[in-house]
């Protein structure tokens, strides 16, 4: 099994465009972990897709039973038929002999696949689709920017909290596949509380952000480590919170195939990163431009709450990245949105 993963891996790191049509919305080596409560059951379910240059799209699966931790991994290969639907080719590492909720997991695969492309002309943005049945109807909730099968939850139409559930999204490249083999259920483990977080008030000043400017008080300090003009608060910890601002010629995005704010994020992959907690997503189109916000877990598992607005002005994209723990945000959520509403442009 491992000597024919290798050889798979190999294959799959020389790629070709000649694949079915029926596969063209799966992104090479995106991966999707969700929580599966579907009837009595609770399991741990990820996928991660890889295509092979004969037109197979492989998929490799990675179940576990959260109510007794049994784990069974396995990969299938999918072919598209005569008929335009997804088709098992053949599937290695699970027995027949295993419980039905173990191979659920293949079966949900050519559902998913053939839902979106039963949708697709509809979906632009964020779009709820109903997947009717015979004694019931499923509702996907379709965001198109989200990697691999473009959902996060499925819902019985009729019921108020979802059974399939996006865990973590994001990409593996097939010579780190052993990442894939480590993703994990929700992280359980607990942040710090921390007390006494109130920011001193202190004279506020406009600082200038390239062409642009925004209104910080004295507590905060220039710093360019990164790379771009921001400034740093650090009343707290080294970093407790930074706003910065980002400037890149258009035309050099062009040259690396990016021709607009969504190919720009989505090749960026600023929310493919497992430690986002999905449910704080948020992806919005404004004016001229694409905002996003998340949590994320750092490596000390402490959360911090992030923002990205992106937009393009005179040949040039822009970037605001504004970051801070989530613990000092939600103490000073007032102090924090009036900085942001302050930024603008620098009128000299």
């Amino acid at each position: 099994m491992k000597k024919y993963m290798i050889t798979l891996l190999c294959l799959m790191l020389i790629m070709h465009n000649l694949y079915a049509n029926i596969f063209d919305f799966l992104k090479n080596g995106e991966y999707a972990t969700y929580h599966d409560t579907r009837g009595d059951m609770d399991f741990f379910r990820a996928y991660w897709g890889n295509r092979v240059d004969d037109g197979t799209f492989v998929f490799f699966i990675k179940n576990i039973n959260n109510k007794n931790n049994k784990m069974i991994n396995y990969i299938v290969f999918l072919i598209e038929d005569e008929n335009g639907k997804p088709t098992i080719q053949k599937i290695e590492g699970v027995s027949k002999n295993q419980p039905y909720q173990y191979q659920q997991s293949y079966i949900d695969i050519l559902n998913f696949i053939s839902c979106y492309n039963a949708y697709k002309d509809s979906i632009n943005w964020e779009k709820t689709i109903e997947d009717p049945w015979d004694n019931y109807t499923l509702l996907y909730n379709y965001k198109f920017y989200l990697p691999l099968f473009k959902f996060d939850t499925i819902t019985m139409k009729g019921q108020n909290s979802p059974c399939y559930k996006l865990i973590s999204a994001g990409k593996i490249d097939a010579k780190n596949h052993k990442d894939f083999f480590e993703l994990q259920p929700i992280n359980t483990l607990k942040t710090v509380v921390r007390k006494n977080l109130s920011i001193p008030t202190k004279t506020k000043k406009q600082k200038p952000l390239h062409e642009y400017a925004v209104t910080l008080d004295d507590n905060w300090h220039f710093n360019n480590e990164l790379g771009s003009p921001g400034y740093w608060l650090s009343l707290f910890s080294h970093r407790d919170s930074q706003i910065m601002l980002e400037k890149g010629k258009l035309e050099k995005f062009k040259e690396a195939g990016i021709t607009n704010l969504t190919d720009f994020i989505m090749k960026t992959l600023y929310f493919y990163d497992e430690r986002i907690i999905i449910d704080s997503l948020s992806v919005v189109r404004k004016n001229e431009g694409i905002n996003i916000s998340y949590v994320l877990l750092d490596e000390h598992n402490a959360k911090n709450f992030i923002i990205r607005k992106f937009w393009l002005e005179n040949e040039y994209v822009y970037t605001l990245n504004f970051s801070t723990f989530k613990d000092i945000y939600d103490k000073n959520k007032k102090y924090y949105q009036n900085i942001l509403k302050s930024f603008k442009k620098n009128i000299r």
